[in-house]
């Protein structure tokens, strides 16, 4: 079924437009692809989404399929509906080699009504997302993880020049393609703060649409207020990926005390990672308490490719959000050093 403009949404929005065009002329049908491993959806996923892989015919291309579980409260449920509808709109608008494409949609069978509908489809991304690549039978070196924290980098940046906050930057939204290059995924979060009133615009809630532990200091600490993500923040979970990423450091959350005081150190406003001489954050909770930042230049002190990716974490970690670096900024200054590591080989 087409999708059409409602009254209440204003005419002449370009991303209600580019939506509605999207979802009416890309369909997959559903008789040309077929579910693989039962149609049972992967095992990893957010609490919100599950991932179902499937071969499109006749070329057997993997495809992922995004399915959406449905709120069984209406007003829940008209909140979700509109949020999965920013996440196409502001989707399908995107287009850089950093960004994991939005190839259509798809309406599953009956037997599949407990998700929302149309469902995301996208090249499924075999190789997961970098935390799992890196510890993979691939073993990337130390430079290559630099070229690909050079390119979430660089995907973000091109998000916030096309004035779209991401809202949810981790390892986990961060998938490796069959080129081993890194893309941006998960949208779900993603809004375009300029478009008021838009379908892509800002939600009206957003403490679920964020992860914890990522937060940025002025998130978690008004976080009765609700504040919204920004670009600034953005930033500050960029700089916690590099660190989660970076040759000198392990991350798991592997047990529920783990967890938690993971969850008090960001709410104290530090970045959830584990050392291996500090096993549960407390050298670092007491860095944060004394004014510190997250990890100090001697924590990258692995190689001098981890030293010089700690030196611009450091830059995304400035408590105050407006004296940050931009996305941009950091793309140039990890591209730079990169460029300088690599004429030496």
């Amino acid at each position: 079924m087409d999708v059409v403009p409602t009254a209440a949404d204003p005419q002449s929005c370009q991303h209600r437009s580019a939506y509605v065009n999207f979802v009416n002329t890309n369909v997959i049908q559903l008789e040309n692809v077929r579910l693989l491993n039962g149609g049972q959806p992967l095992p990893l996923a957010n609490c919100n989404a599950r991932i179902i892989r499937a071969s499109l015919l006749p070329w057997a291309r993997q495809i992922g399929i995004k399915c959406v579980i449905k709120k069984s409260d209406d007003e829940e449920y008209k909140r979700q509906h509109s949020a999965h509808e920013r996440e196409l709109a502001v989707w399908c608008t995107l287009n850089n080699p950093n960004i994991l494409p939005l190839s259509g949609t798809i309406t599953l069978s009956y037997g599949y009504n407990t998700y929302m509908s149309p469902s995301a489809v996208f090249d499924f991304y075999e190789h997961g997302d970098i935390t799992v690549f890196i510890r993979s039978r691939y073993q990337p070196d130390d430079l290559h993880r630099f070229r690909l924290l050079c390119e979430v980098a660089e995907g973000l940046s091109y998000l916030h020049s096309e004035g779209v906050i991401h809202g949810d930057i981790k390892s986990p939204n961060v998938v490796i393609d069959p080129s081993l290059k890194a893309k941006i995924c998960d949208f779900g979060s993603a809004y375009i703060p300029n478009c008021l009133g838009c379908i892509a615009g800002s939600p009206g809630q957003f403490h679920s649409l964020k992860s914890q532990l990522y937060l940025s200091p002025e998130l978690w600490a008004d976080e009765d207020n609700d504040p919204p993500t920004t670009q600034e923040s953005d930033v500050w979970a960029l700089g916690c990926v590099m660190l989660e990423e970076s040759p000198s450091f392990r991350f798991a959350l592997c047990y529920l005390d783990g967890i938690m005081a993971h969850i008090s150190q960001v709410q104290m406003g530090i970045p959830p990672y584990k050392t291996e001489n500090d096993p549960y954050g407390f050298r670092t909770l007491q860095k944060r308490a004394s004014g510190h930042p997250p990890a100090h230049i001697n924590d990258f002190s692995k190689s001098n490719i981890s030293a010089a990716i700690g030196v611009v974490a450091l830059e995304c970690w400035i408590r105050e959000p407006e004296d940050r670096p931009s996305a941009q900024d950091v793309f140039e200054m990890l591209r730079e050093t990169y460029s300088l590591f690599q004429a030496h080989l």
